[in-house]
């Protein structure tokens, strides 16, 4: 592990990228795994693979035929009415399947309260309307199917200079681990022009979906945002702010997805008989972003800008108030490692895993 101890944040000593190792198990008196363990693992897991992958196959098909229906432009208000509520619903119920598909056979789901400390019961609770903005931590693309299940937004992708460009769903699941920019993108808006654009211009109304960190972590901390809060006048947004915090918890193997391959790790995931996912909401009622953000324990009806969500450099006011909010219910810290770090650490492991064939004739010769 010492090979990677670059990215590790010097100031909390938390490596965000690489993904997690659960404890080893079925292991040789050496240390080493025992083949015939994993070899027998793996047979026992693949009928199950199969079967959950064939169905999850039978709800993508109805799930894209079903989307196929928001792509029929309308403009009356009340058709669209009809298809934001029809867009829920059915997300809810494939989304549900999906995840059940994969393992997740229970979510813990809660709406918490800003103020650390108070009771479940105090934490208020609303549904995201076409426009709101839904900000949440990037971990794997479990997170898609549980934004997507719940409240049916408008997922997005977000270049280095905090542009924002529109995607699908199905765009979502399969984005790159670093977004390759949306500067370019015919459609690169800022936030509050992506948000009126869920609101008015988009075939079905929904919420807008934002990543602000913009690359996956391991869960072990919140990364540094882009600048998609840069310039961003709060009062003149015209849409309420819903912040989501997720967590995963793991047994034999992270749902989180930072690096390697894709289809492996989908194996992976589809080999596990359970997982578990919490889910902490913070609906725009209790979200209060305001220009300068309170400081302290005791800031009256705002979450407490200290510990874990300590201001980095370059954070904006906006930038400090979110991330607060992401690290509260874990107790998460905050890095100082974003973007170009990954895209860094993602070439450095590209460049290993290349290298090591190589490496492995040389010893042999």
């Amino acid at each position: 592990m010492e090979k990677y101890s670059k990215w590790r944040d010097p100031a909390t000593g938390i490596q965000p990228f690489l993904t997690p190792q659960p404890p080893r198990s079925g292991a040789s008196l050496s240390g080493l795994p025992s083949r015939a363990g994993v070899y027998g693992a793996w047979l026992l897991r693949a009928p199950l693979i199969v079967v959950r992958m064939l169905l999850l196959l039978v709800v993508g098909i109805v799930w894209m035929a079903a989307d196929a229906t928001d792509a029929l432009p309308s403009h009356h208000r009340g058709v669209r009415r009809v298809r934001a509520t029809l867009r829920r619903w059915r997300y809810f119920v494939l989304g549900r399947t999906a995840l059940f598909l994969c393992g997740f056979y229970r979510i813990d789901y809660e709406n918490a309260p800003a103020r650390r400390g108070a009771h479940q019961l105090h934490a208020h609770a609303d549904v995201a309307l076409p426009g709101d903005v839904l900000v949440s931590n990037y971990q794997s693309y479990f997170d898609v199917l549980l934004l997507a299940t719940y409240d049916a937004p408008i997922f997005t992708t977000i270049s280095e200079t905090g542009r924002v460009t529109p995607i699908s769903v199905w765009q979502a699941l399969l984005a790159p681990l670093c977004s390759p920019g949306a500067d370019g993108a015919p459609v690169a808006m800022t936030l509050r022009e992506a948000s009126l654009y869920a609101q008015h211009t988009a075939t079905t109304p929904a919420p807008l979906c934002i990543f602000p960190e913009g690359t996956p972590s391991n869960g072990r901390a919140v990364l540094r945002f882009t600048p998609v809060f840069d310039r961003l006048d709060v009062a003149h947004l015209g849409h309420r702010v819903h912040v989501t915090s997720l967590r995963y918890r793991w047994r034999h193997a992270c749902p989180a997805y930072t690096e390697g391959s894709r289809a492996a790790h989908v194996c992976r995931m589809l080999g596990q008989v359970y997982q578990t996912v919490q889910v902490r909401r913070f609906s725009s009622r209790e979200v209060r972003i305001t220009a300068k953000p309170a400081v302290g324990p005791a800031a009256s009806g705002a979450v407490a800008m200290d510990g874990g969500a300590a201001k980095l450099p370059g954070d904006s006011a906006v930038d400090t108030q979110i991330a607060a909010f992401l690290c509260m219910p874990w107790r998460l810290k905050r890095v100082n490692f974003g973007v170009p770090e990954k895209r860094a650490f993602l070439a450095y492991v590209e460049e290993q895993q290349r290298g090591e064939p190589a490496a492995g004739r040389a010893k042999r010769l």
